[in-house]
């Protein structure tokens, strides 16, 4: 029997982060109005999360693309991934708007996830 080649494990694990990232960013919607009926926040305020996720990911991913060639890609992967889930573990201590704004918009989805795109 053959072996797997490690560049399938290498796929499949990339193939899972990029679902987590895309579901995490893509998800939004469903989380305005559980967050207006529990915090009374405008869904402006909150949508402002959504619009800055893309606003902080777009030097971030320019970067990103510059140290992809510069240092291993592994490491910056790995990077996003830890970036991201401090701010999603962050979102949960969240009892202000800008609170929810910085830890979602900016850094779980605009720092950590657009390593991935």
């Amino acid at each position: 029997m053959k072996k797997l080649h490690y560049a399938w494990v290498v796929l499949a694990a990339v193939m899972a982060m990029n679902a987590v990232a895309s579901g995490l960013r893509l998800s939004f919607a469903v989380f305005i109005d559980p967050l207006v009926e529990q915090y009374g926040w405008s869904r402006g305020g909150i949508s402002l999360a959504y619009t800055l996720q893309f606003l902080a990911a777009i030097p971030v991913v320019l970067g990103a693309g510059w140290l992809g060639e510069r240092m291993s890609t592994r490491r910056l992967v790995l990077g996003g991934s830890v970036i991201s889930t401090i701010g999603v573990l962050l979102t949960a201590t969240v009892t202000q708007l800008w609170q929810f704004q910085l830890y979602y918009g900016v850094i779980s989805g605009g720092l950590g996830t657009a390593v991935f795109i």
